[in-house]
């Protein structure tokens, strides 16, 4: 699609698109670790706090939900 975006000249021919993108590719470098599994692990925390929070919200309902007999 050609045109133009943040100051880039698009292209419309698909070698020269299929050229910088084998460019870029080859000179960024990898992701780091943090880079790559940062949004899952924040997920996972984000999502066992839930769970943790849930059970312990069901334990105080039900730890208050008992009736005890008063001795008369």
């Amino acid at each position: 699609m050609p045109g133009k975006a943040h100051f880039a000249e698009l292209t419309g021919n698909a070698a020269v698109r299929d050229q910088v993108r084998t460019f870029v590719r080859e000179s960024s470098p990898p992701p780091a670790f943090l880079d790559r599994w940062l949004m899952p692990i924040g997920g996972g925390v984000l999502l066992f706090a839930l769970v943790v929070a849930g059970v312990v919200v069901f334990r105080e309902r039900s730890a208050r939900s008992t009736t005890t007999a008063v001795d008369s």
